[in-house]
């Protein structure tokens, strides 16, 4: 299965994706958990995926807020590590 590439940032509170290898492919939420099963639903609507297939989808989240100990610490917290 093919590896989305996700490049998250903040603005205020919210965290915000995007999917830079599918156009259109962007959200937010308050929370990285929250903004995970976003970015799922985001991929699976714009790639045209069948029903289910986010759950089985593999993301590669990069982290850019301008703080460095806080991409470590989102980086480690969607890793599940």
């Amino acid at each position: 299965m093919e590896t989305y590439h996700v490049v998250v940032t903040r603005e205020d509170h919210n965290w915000l994706a995007t999917v830079p290898d599918l156009r259109g492919a962007h959200t937010d939420a308050c929370g990285l958990s929250t903004l995970d099963g976003y970015v799922r639903e985001v991929i699976a609507l714009v790639g045209d995926l069948p029903e289910g297939a986010e759950d089985q989808l593999d993301l590669e989240y990069e982290f850019h807020t301008g703080d460095h100990v806080l991409d470590a610490w989102s980086q480690r917290t969607v890793s599940g590590s």
